[in-house]
């Protein structure tokens, strides 16, 4: 009965102290990478099926609304897979473009 109780009031005391973090939040997406980052970590991880396209258009856009939708959601961290199947998603002299994108550079690095 008092570990019980003891456990109450420590996961009480847990949840508590996470509640006064502030939330920060971007007003537009940043043009460089964010250096600090808050001890608080709300991730997701977006995989390389929900925003590559063969239309680079498309897939601009795609990666546009799924980072503006994650910042109204208060996610601070989005890890972002570049990488599938022994191919890319970013521009490399070692490996060839993704399959998802016909094998083809987008014209921009996404």
């Amino acid at each position: 009965m008092n570990r019980n109780i003891l456990l109450i009031l420590l996961l009480a005391a847990l949840f508590a102290s996470c509640a006064k973090k502030p939330v920060i939040r971007l007003k537009e997406l940043p043009e460089k990478p964010i250096v600090y980052v808050p001890n608080e970590l709300r991730g997701v991880w977006v995989t390389r099926f929900n925003w590559a396209h063969t239309d680079p258009d498309t897939m601009r856009n795609r990666i546009i609304s799924i980072m503006k939708n994650l910042a109204e959601q208060n996610f601070n961290a989005v890890f972002f897979q570049v990488r599938g199947q022994a191919e890319t998603l970013y521009p490399s002299p070692i490996e060839p473009w993704s399959k998802l994108l016909n094998f083809k550079d987008p014209g921009f690095d996404p």
